[in-house]
């Protein structure tokens, strides 16, 4: 694979990983406990996530993966670029949640990723 294309792959990690750890973020400040499932409900819940700073960063970094995405997707093979970038951020995002959010990481977690990451090395030795 092109060292190019590569570079284009992380960048595509740290953008969606980024994206869901800000989403995370978000979420945690919205008050979903007055919300009904029903029209004037939805759009309450819209108008909490377009006033969520961390939020619409997060919406931003994601179309921004996503078009990146595609951008990849027009010179890699999809069963290549999409395990690597689920694996990646399936790695990333564990981690980043553990030390950002004082999330939970079981040593079960710990042994899960380092499968992954060994099977991410073996879809790079193609």
């Amino acid at each position: 694979m092109n060292p190019q294309y590569f570079i284009y792959i992380l960048t595509m990690v740290l953008l969606g990983s980024s994206a869901q750890l800000l989403f995370r973020k978000g979420a945690l400040s919205l008050n979903l406990s007055n919300l009904g499932f029903s029209l004037s409900g939805l759009f309450s819940l819209i108008l909490q996530i377009l006033h969520n700073v961390w939020l619409m960063i997060g919406i931003f970094l994601f179309v921004t993966c996503f078009f990146l995405y595609i951008f990849i997707l027009s010179k890699i093979q999809l069963n290549i670029v999409y395990p690597i970038f689920v694996s990646a951020v399936m790695v990333v995002i564990p981690i980043l949640s553990w030390m950002l959010f004082k999330e939970p990481f079981s040593l079960n977690q710990f042994l899960g990723l380092l499968l992954i990451l060994s099977g991410i090395f073996f879809m790079f030795l193609k």
